[in-house]
């Protein structure tokens, strides 16, 4: 095995063999009965058996890494090893009736690898006396946490997206979520919304087709940090991040609750970090084309290989084009996304990575909400699923592109450093139109408005973040340490428009019942001045994990954060402008405890804190201190098959404190609404996830959230965001149907939604009683580089309103054709 910190010795890649569905899984079985008596879950119980027998065995010539997984599906055999062992190697052709060891020992001849059997599980490593024996400082470019191709609804690697520190997801004392390749792959989730959707503990609220106000929660609060690669994407339009394009990307990783070490600033519901994929140690080209309801058609193209003999530089591209309708009138989305990227091993310690992407999202018909839900009088309206609330003039046009480099190097087998360096472009211009002002009278049909606007974003962002990470011994065992310095630098200059009310125009609908988006025409809305922004944030960090015995760690860190913006606005009326500048300096601290309760189980607690710079001012005029935000958790986690099957369970607490809220009546002394600072929001809730391997076929994602916000007179808030939500997705893989026949099924459950709107003088509630929503998938694998795939989303063509105060539903029953093939 290579040499380096104990994680890197237990951080496993696994070639599955596929063996039957009644053997056991070795020692964790007790626990596993415990789990599935705990969770409800089918307990997996029986024997795995010796293999000793010989079998037929038929592997051609190709890549070790290939013929490994073949060989694994033909002996029923489990083959662990690190994926640096096997990389850049080639395998002979096996053929006949062999024991397992015989095929083996042919396979790995003349490698330097040698291996140990128990049973049907096999573990690879490097023989001390091979000549291509790695020394003990080499850095790759693929590591543990890498999920594609895992087949894996779980992360096996490490994440530092809590504590800096490289921890697996059971020694992390937060909730940590992992949307793997194979999911996003399995359930077609193409954007980050997609996404969110599935997750476990976060709720998308959707109030119209395509639009502004779509956002994400997490424990009852508003999510805001977005970060790539673990760089944290400044911006004041976070819908714009709604549109990543899931091809781009190898998971998602998702913690719930506040992030400030990591992010310094944000709200305490979470952060959403997007991991790119990497290119591939071998050449494979692979082309997949998509068919869907209402005309939805998508092609993607990723090709990856080697460019020098060795092997030591390695490229990938994937393109992709996307252009489809909705259910939704008027409504038409067109895609386009590019990505490259170039990684090269400069000598055994050093690994340099560098790329571009670039996207384009055109849509037409987009709202930010739906028709009325409600007359004049308060009765409530029935409309088609398919009735737009979007002014056919409407547009959006965004342009994202990113340059970016990173270097790892290995100091030594203890000691890393890695640079990170970015720069990114994005262009929005967004013409907004949606029949969202009044109540119609339910006899004309008048009374409904359209509300318009146009927002243009243009910022740009350059980041640079360093990270130094390593081990010491102390108390008799290895301890942890992370430290950086990350600084951005973000500008934004935009044109302005007059919101919401154009001079000279009428925004008035004649009749909304026999409305077809064509009238009021689009307003003539020129320019009126300009706005800017620029933003400058420094943060320093430093995290530590102690083990004062085997089984307890402690877990300390904290970042100080130097934020300092300016913004301006210029008038073209008055030939005048103003500027207002803003300076935070916050130290931000971080407390994680951790006991290992079994080999498997552990216990941990956690405290953190965030906050959120405000341009608010008092009555006074002095600025009212940033909106801050702490959060505690506690909770169980379990690990099981070399992490291959990951559960937790969290209690939690999150607090939100100096939140401004404006004073009736009361100006600031340049004549700017006043602000008070109110204090004492909590949300308090639980959480259990189960997400992974039950069996070698069968994968399962499965989560239930709880979440109650109130305010400090504990009056619950957020009524429009459900309080419980409930999602599972499953798949069982069967064996001798073509190269193999995959059935999956999911369901989304949530609870009752609710908000009250004034209608005349009124106060009605507008609900969306608790509702499920069912999918499913099956994909046959003609060949073993040719795949056929079919999701239906809502099955039952559930009817359901996406959000309260108007009537924008949820997508109906829709269908996905998928043809992949691999060359």
């Amino acid at each position: 095995m290579m040499s380096g910190t104990g994680a890197m010795n237990t951080q496993h890649t696994i070639i599955q063999g596929w063996i039957k569905r009644s053997s056991k899984l070795g020692q964790v079985g007790r626990e596993v009965c415990l789990t599935a008596a705990l969770l409800g879950l089918p307990a997996v119980t029986g024997t795995v058996q010796a293999q000793t027998t010989p079998v037929q065995i038929n592997l051609p010539a190709q890549s070790l890494s290939e013929a490994l997984i073949q060989l694994g599906e033909q002996a029923s055999l489990q083959i662990f090893y690190l994926p640096e062992t096997v990389r850049g190697l080639q395998a002979p052709a096996v053929s006949g009736v062999l024991t397992p060891d015989q095929a083996l020992q042919r396979l790995l001849a003349g490698t330097g690898i040698g291996f140990s059997r128990d049973g049907s599980q096999v573990s690879l490593s490097r023989t001390p006396q091979s000549p291509t024996q790695l020394g003990a400082v080499v850095v790759k470019g693929r590591t543990d946490s890498t999920t594609e191709d895992s087949g894996a609804y779980t992360a096996t690697g490490d994440s530092a997206l809590s504590s800096a520190l490289d921890l697996s997801l059971r020694e992390t004392p937060q909730s940590i979520s992992v949307m793997t390749n194979q999911r996003m792959k399995d359930q077609n989730l193409v954007q980050l919304e997609d996404v969110v959707k599935n997750t476990a503990g976060l709720t998308f609220s959707e109030p119209g087709a395509g639009g502004t106000r779509s956002g994400i929660y997490a424990r009852g609060f508003a999510v805001n940090t977005f970060m790539v690669d673990g760089v944290r994407m400044v911006s004041n339009y976070n819908n714009m991040f709604l549109t990543q394009d899931m091809s781009l990307y190898d998971r998602v990783e998702v913690v719930r609750g506040a992030t400030g070490l990591m992010n310094g600033m944000g709200s305490p519901g979470g952060a959403i970090n997007m991991v790119r994929k990497r290119p591939l140690d071998e050449f494979r080209t692979e082309v997949q084309l998509d068919w869907g309801s209402w005309a939805n058609r998508r092609g993607m193209f990723d090709i990856s290989s080697p460019l020098n003999e060795s092997g030591s530089v390695r490229g990938r591209m994937i393109a992709v084009a996307q252009d489809t309708n909705a259910f939704i009138e008027r409504f038409n989305a067109k895609r386009k996304i590019f990505y490259g990227v170039v990684e090269a091993d400069v000598g055994e310690n050093t690994l340099l990575r560098g790329g571009i992407t670039h996207q384009r999202h055109d849509l037409r018909g987009q709202a930010d909400s739906g028709l009325p839900a409600f007359d004049k009088y308060g009765n409530p309206l029935s409309w088609r699923k398919s009735q737009s609330a979007s002014a056919d003039w409407t547009y959006s046009r965004r342009r994202s592109t990113t340059l970016f480099g990173e270097l790892e190097h290995q100091l030594s087998d203890r000691w890393s450093l890695r640079l990170n360096a970015s720069r990114v472009w994005t262009d929005s211009d967004e013409l907004i139109g949606y029949a969202g002002m009044g109540y119609p009278d339910p006899d004309t049909g008048a009374g409904v408005g359209i509300w318009t606007t146009r927002w243009v974003y243009k910022p740009k962002q350059d980041s640079v973040d360093l990270a130094l990470k390593g081990s010491f011994d102390m108390f008799g065992r290895e301890n942890e340490v992370a430290m950086g310095v990350a600084w951005s630098y973000s500008t934004n200059e935009t044109p302005s428009y007059t919101n919401w009310y154009p001079p000279g125009w009428d925004s008035s609908i004649d009749n909304i019942f026999t409305w077809d988006g064509s009238s009021p025409g689009e307003p003539y809305n020129p320019s009126i001045g300009s706005h800017s922004m620029t933003e400058k944030n420094l943060g320093a960090y430093a995290s530590i994990r102690l083990r004062p015995t085997e089984r307890f760690s402690v877990i300390a860190g904290a970042r100080y954060v130097d934020w300092r913006r300016t913004t301006g606005s210029y008038s073209n009326a008055t030939s005048s402008g103003t500027s207002l500048r803003r300076t935070e300096y916050e130290l931000v601290p971080y407390l994680g405890l951790t006991y290992d309760l079994t080999d498997n189980w552990t216990a941990y607690t956690s405290y953190t804190t965030i906050f959120t710079p405000q341009d608010r001012k008092k009555p006074d005029g002095s600025y009212i201190d940033p909106l801050s935000g702490e959060s505690y958790e506690a909770g169980l986690k379990g690990s099981f098959f070399d992490d291959r099957l990951n559960i937790s369970t969290a209690v939690f607490q999150v607090k939100e404190d100096n939140k401004a809220v404006a004073i009736t009546g009361v100006k600031a002394p340049d004549g700017s609404q006043a602000y008070e600072a109110k204090s004492g929001t909590r949300t308090r809730g639980f959480e259990v996830e189960v997400a992974g391997m039950l069996t070698p076929s069968w994968e399962l994602a499965a989560s239930f959230a709880q979440n109650s916000t109130k305010d400090k007179d504990k009056q619950r808030l957020n009524t429009e965001i459900p309080r419980n939500t409930f999602k599972l997705f499953t798949t069982y893989r069967i064996n001798g149907i073509g190269e193999g026949l995959t059935l999956g099924g999911g369901l989304r459950w949530q609870s009752r939604i609710y908000s009250d709107l004034n209608i005349g003088g009124r106060q009605i509630e507008s609900e969306q009683k608790a509702y499920s929503v069912v999918d499913l998938l099956a994909r046959y694998e003609m060949t073993k580089s040719t795949t056929v795939s079919l999701n239906i989303n809502n099955v039952l063509d559930k009817r359901y309103r996406a959000s309260t105060g108007n009537s924008y539903y949820g997508q109906p029953r829709a269908f996905m054709l998928s043809l992949s093939h691999r060359f």
